[in-house]
């Protein structure tokens, strides 16, 4: 009887080891799970800032081409400006 008493004392206390370990594989796929997600969340996010990065760069363009355009009109009225200036002191004679 006593050698029955300690088989299930053995058995209960290999089971209880094999439950423990049992839930520390569920623990880690649950790990792993969520650093896939976070993978993923990482890969969103980096096309994301690469689309972001890219409209950036074609609106730094854009303003740059506005800019030059202004800066064009402007010398043109100014010279427009300058030359007008002359030629209603003339007429005003």
């Amino acid at each position: 009887m006593l050698d029955d008493k300690a088989l299930i004392k053995k058995y209960k206390t290999k089971i209880n080891m094999l439950l423990k370990r049992l839930q520390e594989v569920k623990n880690m796929e649950s790990e792993i799970e969520k650093l896939q997600q976070a993978e993923q969340e990482k890969k969103s996010l980096e096309e994301s800032n690469a689309t972001l990065v890219k409209r950036l760069s074609e609106q730094e363009a854009i303003r740059i081409s506005l800019e030059e355009k202004i800066s064009r009109l402007t010398k043109l009225i100014l010279v427009s400006t300058s030359i007008a200036t002359p030629a209603k002191l003339r007429y005003s004679d």
